[in-house]
């Protein structure tokens, strides 16, 4: 019985080898500052990953990073909005704020959070938001939840992107482009 649960998805990866487009996945060995190396032993930047400045093996942020648990214990919580703000939260946004010069800084726990809530804060009613047809779903979905129309244009063609605004400018509307 097992085993016939499972052909479905044998068959399915069959047909892809088939076709060409059945991929696998690389081995390579983390490196400090966002280098891989990769199994013919030659080294890259890894660009797909949110540590391409190599921050997480600095021995300052391993050592917040112990602090904090410390602290706090571990493991990923609900967001602020759910749980309210705590007091790190307040201190690390000042001291953001300080270290750039400005009187104040906002964060947010993920890049689906800052999407969701950023993008309606930045547009209105008025709003016409062009967005590349290709954008992440968490960009899409703070599109979404504006109250601004969506517009969307062909992945990187700017020719098309400059239509669609021809199309849509007018002296009432606030034109917002997003796009990766």
């Amino acid at each position: 019985m097992k085993t016939d649960r499972y052909r479905v998805y044998q068959l399915a990866l069959d047909q892809l080898e088939r076709q060409g487009k059945k991929t696998e996945t690389t081995e390579f060995t983390h490196q400090p500052k966002g280098r891989v190396t990769m199994p013919d032993g030659s080294e890259c930047v890894n660009l797909a990953t949110n540590d391409y400045l190599g921050l997480s093996a600095h021995k300052d942020v391993i050592k917040a990073a112990n602090e904090s648990t410390d602290n706090y214990g571990s493991g990923a919580r609900s967001s602020r909005l759910t749980t309210g703000t705590q007091n790190y939260h307040i201190e690390l946004e000042q001291q953001l704020a300080e270290w750039v010069g400005k009187e104040s800084a906002l964060l947010y726990g993920s890049e689906s959070e800052l999407y969701t809530f950023l993008i309606p804060l930045l547009t209105d009613k008025r709003t016409v938001i062009f967005a590349d047809n290709k954008i992440s779903d968490h960009l899409l979905q703070g599109c979404q939840n504006s109250e601004g129309s969506l517009e969307r244009y062909h992945h990187n063609e700017l020719k098309h992107l400059e239509i669609q605004l021809k199309k849509s400018s007018t002296g009432n509307s606030r034109l917002f482009i997003v796009t990766e």
